[in-house]
């Protein structure tokens, strides 16, 4: 037998562990278990402990709906589960994030930035830093970096983003007189804390303040965003 078929039949066999979580099937165990297996090369201790360690306390219905839609994604692409595996250092700390993350919008980039990482077409590489990234977003920044990042980039490398408008609508252009003070405070939250993983850029103050009234696109973000986004096929 195989190294890689020890590890699908270990995944099967510690995807048990979760079992009672959701009151998961017999049936469901084992497909999970063989949807894990799948992204693993390695020895049976390696299989057997990415599952048995970092899924043990989720809940069974958020890992079968991210596993899910991974399968649906694979689909969308016309293929029929990953073409490469994927380093445990990436793997490790993305089912973990992924399979507790309760907003489906945040889940479905996670079920997206899972299947690119196994996509051996996929031309951007699924790093570390973006699951580190990733698990710091709430639903409202993950809205707002899709509604910037959807404009092709060279239009955002032209203008800045004016964020009075956001979440709901995305104006670029410089800030104009007033901006700052209609920024929703919840808006404002969010944009600090994408300034600060460095997924957007802002000016700053004399004093080191951020003016949040307009943002501008980081290669960083430009990078993430890519790599939560499924390629043409």
């Amino acid at each position: 037998m195989s190294d890689k078929e020890k590890a699908v039949i270990a995944a099967s066999e510690a995807a048990k562990e979760i079992a009672t979580l959701g009151q998961m099937g017999t049936g469901a165990v084992k497909g999970m278990g063989q949807f894990i297996g799948r992204f693993i090369e390695g020895p049976l201790e390696q299989a057997s402990g990415i599952v048995t360690d970092h899924l043990r306390y989720v809940r069974g219905e958020r890992a079968l709906r991210l596993q899910k839609r991974a399968q649906e994604l694979f689909v969308e692409l016309g293929m029929d589960g990953p073409t490469r595996s994927v380093p445990l250092k990436v793997m490790i700390p993305l089912l973990s994030e992924a399979t507790i993350e309760e907003d489906d919008d945040l889940q479905d980039m996670w079920a997206r930035l899972l299947v690119n990482a196994g996509d051996a077409d996929h031309d951007v590489e699924v790093r570390r830093a973006f699951v580190s990234i990733l698990r710091d977003f709430g639903s409202l920044e993950a809205r707002i970096m899709q509604g910037i990042y959807a404009y092709p980039q060279e239009k955002l490398l032209k203008e800045c983003v004016r964020t009075r408008y956001l979440p709901e609508t995305i104006v670029l252009g410089r800030d104009e007189e007033g901006d700052v003070e209609h920024i929703k405070p919840d808006v404002k939250v969010a944009l600090s804390n994408l300034c600060r993983l460095e997924c957007l850029n802002s000016n700053l103050t004399y004093g080191g303040t951020r003016i949040l009234s307009q943002v501008y696109p980081t290669e960083l973000g430009r990078r993430l965003m890519d790599a939560c986004t499924l390629r043409s096929k």
